[in-house]
């Protein structure tokens, strides 16, 4: 599952967003080849390059706004958790098979605002408009699978799933990071925001991060979930009852990676954990 995802917040509120967002868009084309499609409100518009993957994605259309809350989200999302998610959202099973990943991840920030980040399991980036706080919520999936990259200056605050697609934008500079240049050159050279991206002018939210844009248009970056021991470390009490519990877990993990709406392909490098999943 590989969409694209792309927005612009104006801070001019009489701005109009569409040409923006369509140049956004357009300019990742190449991952939608089911078609791109975009949600306009004045000076705020999100857009989706739509890659059809899984089985219920055949039941959602993105961006998907919930009138009812006034919540409008873009997401290029694969949730692993959905029963577990289902059943803490008190969501009725016929709904189930219909109801879309950007649809529950809505659900999940109505439930826990910011903190439904941590609540998701899966690869996902997504973005969430909150037109009643005037508030712009974005994430990134624990581990980094999905990628989000966003530029803010004084006009506007831009996001999208590529960092060349920011190009597209008026103003903004193709001007390589030459710090970050430097530390891939010369180890020694730490000096640099970790956030930068290749682009001097464009960042991106690293892995287990979210942000926020509240309306004074300064964003704000959190860290929801890092990797560290866990309480299970040291209740196995033999090697063997490890590997099971390993295999176990892993076995779930490919068989979450595999959920699509057509026949799976796997590549395999033919190395010690490719050998795993026989």
């Amino acid at each position: 599952n590989m969409s694209g995802i792309a927005g612009i917040l104006y801070f001019d509120g009489d701005a109009d967003s569409r040409p923006a967002v369509s140049s956004l868009v357009n300019a990742m084309s190449h991952r939608g080849p089911e078609g791109n499609s975009l949600w306009i409100k004045d000076n705020v518009g999100f857009g989706q390059c739509l890659l059809r993957s899984t089985p219920e994605s055949f039941h959602e259309n993105q961006p998907y706004m919930d009138v009812s809350s006034s919540l409008t989200i873009t997401a290029d999302a694969r949730l692993d958790n959905r029963d577990e998610l289902i059943a803490k959202l008190g969501i009725h099973k016929r709904e189930n098979k219909r109801l879309g990943d950007s649809e529950l991840i809505l659900e999940a920030y109505k439930k826990w605002g910011k903190d439904c980040a941590c609540k998701l399991m899966g690869d996902f980036a997504f973005a969430i408009w909150d037109q009643r706080k005037k508030l712009l919520y974005c994430a990134r999936d624990h581990l980094g699978a999905k990628s989000l990259a966003f530029v803010c200056n004084e006009r506007f605050f831009a996001f999208a799933s590529e960092s060349e697609a920011l190009l597209s934008l008026p103003g903004i500079s193709s001007k390589p990071n030459e710090e970050l240049i430097a530390y891939f050159l010369l180890p020694a050279f730490q000096d640099f925001n970790p956030r930068t991206s290749w682009l001097s002018e464009v960042d991106g939210l690293m892995a287990g991060e979210y942000l926020l844009l509240s309306p004074d248009g300064k964003p704000s970056v959190h860290q929801y979930w890092q990797l560290g021991p866990s309480d299970q470390e040291d209740s196995y009490v033999s090697e063997r009852e490890s590997r099971e519990a390993f295999l176990e877990i892993f076995s779930e993990a490919v068989r979450c990676r595999l959920r699509t709406a057509g026949d799976p392909a796997a590549m395999i490098s033919g190395g010690m954990d490719s050998a795993s999943i026989r």
